[in-house]
């Protein structure tokens, strides 16, 4: 269902899609856009599911990977987006801005080349993993699941993308 869940919204309820990956994580502001996302009595997205318990960071990873590649229709041919990586890692969510800030092309294969929860983004994750190091908070034993790699991978892709006018070339200095 997640799998297709992110597209559906991404494409139906754009609006409200983009209202709830740019509210703050936890916040009343990211409460009340998921509400709208699905506080229609009828959700076309959902399918034949009549209810679900959805975690919400698994929402914003598939919305934000939907919108990730929706926005990637319209990124100019060959050019990485300028990001600026956080300062210290203290989340999950500062991997992944580091993470793409290091290796957009990385994180964009991973993104749109396997399925969410198939053998392939194992795989991929795996391939990833060693390369994941500057990334990672110093002195501290982490376990991370692949699942919330990509949906904070997603996250971080969509948000490096909306700003086109902060394209550059690979091995382009800002």
């Amino acid at each position: 269902m997640l799998r297709q869940l992110g597209p559906c919204l991404a494409s139906n309820k754009r609006d409200r899609s983009i209202a709830f990956v740019d509210a703050p994580i936890d916040s009343p502001q990211e409460a009340d856009a998921f509400d709208a996302l699905f506080g229609d009595t009828t959700n076309r997205c959902m399918q034949n599911f009549v209810s679900a318990t959805l975690v919400r960071a698994w929402v914003r990873g598939v919305v934000a990977e939907g919108l990730f590649k929706d926005a990637m229709r319209d990124w100019p041919e060959g050019t990485v987006p300028a990001i600026e990586e956080p300062e210290s890692i203290a989340s999950i969510h500062d991997f992944a801005r580091c993470y793409v800030a290091q290796d957009f092309a990385a994180a964009r294969g991973l993104i749109e080349e396997t399925r969410l929860g198939d053998k392939s983004e194992l795989a991929r994750m795996r391939e990833l993993a060693p390369t994941f190091g500057p990334c990672m908070p110093q002195g501290s034993q982490i376990a991370l699941k692949p699942m919330n790699i990509r949906m904070a991978l997603a996250e971080a892709l969509y948000h490096a993308t909306r700003n086109p006018g902060a394209a550059r070339l690979p091995g382009q200095s800002d």
